[in-house]
């Protein structure tokens, strides 16, 4: 077939574009403006407020029971400081006079006088020293008995010290005991009395409540 020539004038192939008679910029190009910013993501919320302490806990928190032996503690010690001081251990004649520890106390006509031992030439050595030597070990008893006492009430009867506190019982318990002894075989017409009684019990009495709250404290090992 042949073909016939189209009235449509036929598109012309693109050209280049004309050279640019502009003069170049001093200036660099600019750059391409900042991209937008996020806004900040808000902070986490915090935890809670700072609570305030509160007191410091006791050391240990001690049951009904060991509170009792404590209080049993501490009036043991009332106890033996009672008897170690007063002059009740023996009482002679018609009440006219009694026997302690340091010493004789002497009644007539409703006055009291004390003589210690130094003044009594005609009283064996030997309870001079026992008397002497179970005040003085007597109040020692009793400052270690408030010491047990305390550190029972603590929740530290594990740090009894066992040693020192042993010698310090045993030393009252055996001079008041040989002292009460003596006195009651060397002196004729007097009678035990109440101070006695007092102070070697409340020893007997401190020795059973030791062991219950520190079963090692009167071991010497």
């Amino acid at each position: 077939m042949p073909e016939y020539p189209s009235p449509y004038p036929s598109n012309p192939a693109p050209s280049a574009p004309p050279p640019s008679t502009q003069a170049p910029s001093p200036y660099p190009a600019q750059a391409a403006p900042y991209p937008p910013q996020t806004p900040y993501a808000p902070y986490p919320p915090q935890g809670a407020p700072y609570a305030p302490q509160g007191a410091p806990a006791p050391n240990a928190i001690v049951d009904a029971t060991t509170r009792n032996y404590a209080i049993g503690l501490f009036a043991c010690a009332l106890v033996i400081l009672v008897g170690v001081v007063t002059k009740q251990w023996f009482t002679a004649g018609r009440g006219q006079g009694s026997i302690g520890l340091t010493g004789i106390e002497v009644c007539r006509s409703g006055m009291c006088q004390s003589i210690g031992w130094g003044e009594l030439n005609h009283v064996g050595k030997d309870i001079q020293l026992f008397g002497w030597l179970g005040f003085l070990g007597g109040l020692a008893a009793v400052g270690v008995t408030i010491a047990i006492g305390v550190l029972t009430l603590q929740g530290k009867a594990a740090k009894i010290p066992n040693r020192p506190f042993a010698a310090v019982l045993g030393i009252a318990a055996f001079s008041t005991t040989m002292f009460f002894m003596r006195v009651i075989g060397d002196q004729k017409d007097i009678s035990p009395s109440w101070s006695g009684f007092a102070a070697v019990g409340g020893l007997i009495a401190v020795s059973v409540l030791l062991k219950k709250v520190a079963p090692k404290a009167l071991s010497l090992r």
